[in-house]
């Protein structure tokens, strides 16, 4: 494995235990190289954050597209490409994102980019639901501002850690409250 996977790896895997508190010196620990070699592949660790989050969503993307191949019921797939992470990721408590938008904002608006793009995959079920009847017309700016939005607020204002919501939960609720917002009324099984 290339060095700088690697190291994106062991932070990825940091992040999942100490989040944002992680430290180059504990990546240095754990894979037994020093922070020299480390600024050679990463200019600091706002840098090596960016490259963790485009790894995330480029696996979040495949992953959105696989389960439109899926069969399932409808409207489990669209939650599913809703709310999808990848199975590294599932069990991160992204609650630990908390002020990254003041410590890391680049970082930040890397993640409010991923959140407003590749939204094709859930507009393509969304299209689907609405030419079947299963889901009322929406505007999808407006579904994504919500979606972008809840997400932003889960991670950088500390409302889940209050309230001890973990982030899976809290993406779950906000996609049930979405989804039965606009399902159509007379059509009430989720077994389609």
């Amino acid at each position: 494995m290339e060095l700088r996977q690697q190291i994106i790896e062991v932070a990825s895997e940091l992040f999942d235990t100490k989040g944002l508190k992680f430290t180059l010196d504990d990546i240095c620990e754990k894979i037994h190289i020093s922070k020299k070699t480390i600024y050679v592949c990463f200019s600091c660790k706002e840098e090596l954050l960016l490259e963790m989050t485009d790894a995330a969503f480029a696996a979040i993307y495949q992953r959105k597209k696989n389960i439109l191949n899926e069969d399932l019921p409808f409207y489990e797939k669209l939650k599913k490409v809703m709310i999808i992470l990848p199975d590294k990721m599932m069990n991160t408590d992204f609650r630990q994102l908390e002020g990254i938008k003041e410590k890391y904002p680049q970082v930040y608006e890397r993640v409010r980019y991923y959140l407003e793009a590749g939204w094709e995959p859930v507009i393509e079920l969304l299209d689907e639901g609405v030419s079947k009847h299963y889901l009322k017309k929406v505007e999808i700016p407006i579904l994504k501002t919500m979606v972008a939005s809840s997400i932003s607020s889960f991670i950088n204002d500390g409302l889940l850690e209050e309230n001890d919501i973990s982030y899976a939960d809290a993406l779950d609720s906000m996609v049930n409250i979405i989804i039965n917002g606009i399902k159509e009324n007379d059509y009430d099984s989720f077994e389609q």
